[in-house]
């Protein structure tokens, strides 16, 4: 009697690479849930506009977090001084210490950037290398 085995490479790779993709998905999800901690607000359009995906192709598997609010670049990098004017109106107004101000412009200082996203990624990269197996 003659003893045999057989491997089925192509399951085999099938199995290796739902594996790597569940892999990146894991990571996704830590990097997004360390933005959200270290995101500058805990509730509202900032917090509640992050999204994941794990885009695959034959070549590589790519994992993406992203927020989409308008101005979470501004928020994430900061920015440089500008003028703020009036796009559809004749004058800005806004309230300032419960008195409504009218005005053309209004030189704005710029802000500091709070980097909630690179942070995340900066402060998981142990975690997301020791699940990617890197």
């Amino acid at each position: 009697m003659m003893a045999t085995a057989s491997f089925d490479f192509a399951k085999a790779k099938k199995v290796i690479r739902e594996t790597e993709e569940a892999r990146m998905l894991l990571a996704c999800e830590i990097v997004e849930t360390e933005a959200k901690y270290l995101c500058p607000v805990d509730k509202g359009n900032l917090v509640g506009s992050f999204s994941h995906e794990v885009v695959t192709n034959q070549n590589e598997i790519v994992g993406t977090v992203r927020n989409s609010a308008e101005y979470a670049a501004a928020v994430e990098f900061g920015t440089k001084p500008h003028t703020i004017e009036p796009r559809n109106k004749p004058n800005l107004k806004f309230k300032v210490d419960g008195k409504w101000i009218s005005t053309k412009k209004v030189n704005h200082p710029g802000t500091q950037g709070i980097p909630f996203l690179r942070g995340a990624m900066i402060g998981k990269k142990r975690e997301v290398m020791e699940i990617l197996d890197l």
